[in-house]
């Protein structure tokens, strides 16, 4: 759970020690991690607001915790793409705000990064009905 990823953090020299391992391990060619199959518990309450707030005629939320540098099983990194009619009308930062305002609780509490892709039905059949794919992590925590 991210609760323990926090206080697994806190110790950097532990946190340092599984980097390097993950990253050898990694460079070894031993490991490639690959998406959850099952949907988690946090990413369960994020579809679950998001359908409350929005009513979506298209809801994605997606586990991408796996693409970044954080322990296995990490619900810490997620994408969400959000169409539904009531964004008719509004700038992306508005829409932006008001999906930040229906999982504010978890981007205080659980969320690290929240990648959010919003449309109205026509945008999202202009956009062939998918969204841009997220880039890979390039880190962000370095080995001296």
């Amino acid at each position: 759970m991210f609760t323990s990823y926090w206080v697994f953090s806190q110790n950097l020299p532990v946190l340092q020690t599984y980097i390097y391992k993950q990253r050898l391990t990694a460079q070894a060619g031993r490991t490639q991690r690959q998406p959850s199959e099952t949907v988690s518990m946090i990413q369960q309450r994020i579809e679950e607001k998001l359908q409350q707030a929005f009513a979506p005629q298209h809801l994605a939320v997606i586990n991408e915790s796996y693409m970044h540098n954080v322990p296995e099983g990490s619900e810490s990194h997620f994408k969400v793409v959000v169409v539904t009619p009531a964004f008719e009308g509004q700038r992306l930062l508005a829409r932006h705000r008001a999906v930040n305002s229906a999982l504010a609780h978890e981007l205080a509490n659980d969320i690290h990064a929240l990648a959010i892709h919003t449309y109205t039905p026509q945008e999202w059949q202009a956009q062939q009905e998918s969204a841009p794919a997220s880039p890979n992590c390039k880190g962000g925590f370095h080995l001296g």
